[in-house]
């Protein structure tokens, strides 16, 4: 783990002032004439940011490798290699990662208005439009594998909506989501008392002696994709703030690559979980700008992960 004070010393880089963990300081990227200090690093040890540093004034940002190398020069191998020195990094924390399964909700079992069906003849025209389309290519086998199903009667909100179930390790019902087929304003709805306290696909998930690779993505979608392209054991965040219980199944696999989409609120999401590098492998594995894992083919989603297949 990086001692952050030691750093900015090593690097010349003085500390103007201190907001909490936030350690201010003059722009240290030599293309910035910074005059007040606009640029910040988080020291934060027990934190997934430790590390990780912005200017307002001019977007320079990124972890500690990022830092050195717009102060120091040289490329990424250069970087890490200097970030390695003992002098400025310790000993990582012994942390204890508690893993818990979320506790589960009252009904174990679908409610009694959602629908599943033989095969897409038994579905509404419109779901399957919308799952089978160019934009989604989800097949039955895939319905099946993750239990999808209909709502074609009961509260008006969800009527029109493919509902989610999402189970934990155990299979056990934990809570559900419901998208909408019918272009509804609403995209998602979820249970009004439930969070989703885990990663969408822990029902699919080895036994963690046998865990190697974890694929991290944005939304349910974006994992069934995943799933039926490589197999791959796959979690989805469904939001962009991890959970402690979600840190904490993730650093279970050796390694996790962050399939986020190609934007700024992938790229935050994958800027939030390198916090997760002190104990388990991060890497990202990236799609064209502007697409998702939701909506690409399956041969660019294999190719995409083909390091880890």
């Amino acid at each position: 783990m990086i001692d952050v004070p030691a750093l900015l010393e090593a690097l010349g880089i003085r500390v103007e002032k201190r907001a909490g963990a936030r350690l201010w300081s003059v722009c240290p990227s030599p293309d910035h004439d910074d005059h007040d200090p606009s640029w910040y690093i988080w020291n934060d040890p027990e934190g997934l940011r430790h590390g990780k540093h912005r200017c307002y004034g001019c977007g320079f940002r990124g972890g500690p490798a990022a830092l050195v190398r717009e102060v120091r020069g040289g490329d990424w191998d250069d970087a890490r290699a200097w970030l390695a020195d003992g002098s400025i990094s310790h000993t990582p924390l012994d942390i204890h990662l508690e893993i818990r399964e979320a506790k589960t909700i009252a009904a174990m079992r679908p409610p009694e208005w959602v629908r599943f069906g033989e095969s897409f003849a038994d579905w509404p025209t419109l779901a399957v439009r919308y799952l089978t389309g160019r934009k989604r290519r989800i097949d039955f086998d895939t319905v099946r594998r993750w239990g999808l199903g209909f709502i074609t009667k009961g509260d008006r909100t969800l009527v029109g909506r493919i509902w989610i179930p999402i189970r934990n390790g155990r299979r056990e019902l934990v809570t559900w989501q419901a998208r909408t087929y019918v272009d509804d304003e609403l995209r998602y709805t979820t249970p009004d008392r439930v969070r989703t306290p885990i990663l969408y696909g822990a029902e699919h998930w080895p036994d963690p002696e046998d865990r190697r690779v974890l694929v991290v993505v944005e939304g349910p979608f974006d994992a069934l994709s995943v799933d039926r392209a490589t197999r791959l054991p796959v979690g989805a965040m469904i939001g962009s703030n991890p959970s402690s219980l979600q840190i904490s199944t993730m650093a279970t696999f050796p390694t996790v690559v962050v399939m986020s989409d190609a934007d700024a609120a992938g790229d935050k999401i994958w800027e939030e979980l390198c916090g997760l590098g002190r104990w388990t492998n991060v890497v990202r594995a990236r799609l064209a700008p502007g697409a998702d894992p939701g909506g690409a083919r399956d041969e660019t989603l294999r190719a995409a992960l083909a390091p880890w297949l």
